[in-house]
C-alpha cells in the first residue's frame, strides 16, 4: 500500500474505509504498509469500517436522550450449557468495564435476552460479552447467545438473530459485540455485509464494535477494557480503538500472539464521535488493582 500511502497528505491520520464484496473479511488494520512488513496501517492511520456510501451522511449522531450516559454490561453464563463453552475472561472483561463505566451488569442468569431487549432501547452504551454466530449464507440469521431461561438444550429462545433487531429503534451511542463472528454475514450488493452490527446500526446504534472472526477470549478482553479506557480519556472512538490496539501490541507477548489474528478483527463501523465518559466514577482503578490475576499472564496490568 505504501505507493498510495505516499500520495496522501501527512495531516492524514484518519481513514474510513468502505470495503466491497470480500474485502469485508480483511482486516484493514493489518495490512502491511511498507516493504519488509514491520509496519501496519492501523499503526498509522485510526480506521472506520462503512458499510455502504449512504451511511457517510448518518456518521453522526445528533440525538442524546441519555445524559448522563447510561451503560448496560451483559455477559451470559453458559455454564450449564451442553454444547457452548463457558468464558469466565468474558465475565472479568464484563466486571472491570462495568465498574469503568459505573454501569448496570446483567451477569450469569440476570444477562437473559429479555432484560437485554428491554435495556437495548433505553441505554447510551450497550456491552454484550458471550457468544455469537454469524452466518455466512444468510446475515439475518446470525445471532448472539443469552443465558437460558429453561434446562432445555432444545430451546433456543435464549437468542437474538439480526432480524429481530431490524424491527427496533434504538438510540445508542454505542454497541459493542465483544464476542465472535459478530461483523460477519452474507454481502448484499450496494448494502454491505448482513451481520449482527449492520443489524445494529440499522436499528439506529450510532457505532459499533464487532469481530470478524472467532475471537481469541484473552486478547479480546484486554483490548476491549483498554478501549473503554482511551474513550474515557476522551478520545474519538477509532483513535481509541487504535491506541488499544497498539497497546497490545506493546505489550510482553509471544511473537505469535502478535497475528493480525488476536487483534485485527476487532473493528468499528459508524459514528466516531466521542462519548462524554468524564462524569463517570474512577475509584475502579484502585479496586480492580486487587483483580488483576485474571488478566492473561502474557500482558502487563491495564
Amino acid at each position: 500500500m505504501a505507493p498510495v500511502l505516499e500520495k496522501f497528505p501527512p495531516a492524514i491520520k484518519r481513514l474510513v474505509i468502505i470495503p466491497d464484496e470480500t474485502l469485508f473479511q480483511i482486516p484493514i488494520a493489518a495490512l502491511p504498509i511498507d516493504a519488509n512488513g514491520n509496519s501496519r496501517l492501523g499503526s498509522k492511520y485510526a480506521i472506520d469500517y462503512a458499510d455502504a456510501p449512504a451511511f457517510i451522511s448518518a456518521k453522526k449522531h445528533t440525538s442524546n436522550n441519555h445524559s448522563p450516559l447510561t451503560a448496560n454490561i451483559f455477559a451470559p453464563d453458559y455454564s450449564n450449557s451442553p454444547i457452548l463453552l463457558a468464558l469466565p475472561n468474558a465475565q472479568k472483561e464484563a466486571q472491570v468495564i462495568n465498574d469503568l463505566l459505573d454501569g448496570q451488569l446483567w451477569q450469569k442468569q440476570l444477562a437473559q435476552k429479555r432484560h437485554f431487549l428491554k435495556q437495548l432501547q433505553q441505554s447510551a452504551i450497550i456491552h454484550f460479552s458471550g457468544h455469537a454466530f454469524g452466518n455466512e449464507q444468510n446475515g439475518l440469521e446470525s445471532y448472539l447467545v443469552f443465558s437460558p431461561e429453561t434446562t432445555s438444550a432444545l430451546d433456543t429462545s435464549n437468542r437474538i438473530y439480526a432480524y429481530e433487531l431490524y424491527n427496533l429503534r434504538l438510540e445508542s451511542e454505542l454497541v459493542v459485540l465483544s464476542a465472535c463472528e459478530t461483523q460477519q454475514g452474507n454481502f448484499l450488493q450496494g448494502e454491505g455485509v448482513i451481520s449482527l452490527s449492520r443489524a445494529f446500526r440499522r436499528a439506529g446504534a450510532a457505532a459499533t464494535i464487532s469481530i470478524l472472526w472467532p475471537a481469541d477470549d484473552e486478547a479480546t478482553q484486554y483490548i476491549m477494557v483498554q478501549f473503554y479506557k482511551e474513550l474515557k480519556a476522551g478520545h474519538p472512538k477509532d483513535i481509541a480503538l487504535q491506541i488499544a490496539q497498539q497497546k497490545y501490541l506493546e505489550a510482553p507477548i509471544s511473537k505469535g500472539k502478535r497475528s493480525p489474528y488476536y487483534w485485527a478483527g476487532i473493528v468499528l463501523t459508524g459514528s466516531v464521535e466521542p462519548l462524554d465518559l468524564s462524569g463517570k466514577d474512577d475509584f475502579w482503578l484502585l479496586s480492580d488493582l486487587l483483580k488483576l490475576p485474571f488478566l492473561p499472564t502474557f500482558l502487563p496490568p491495564l
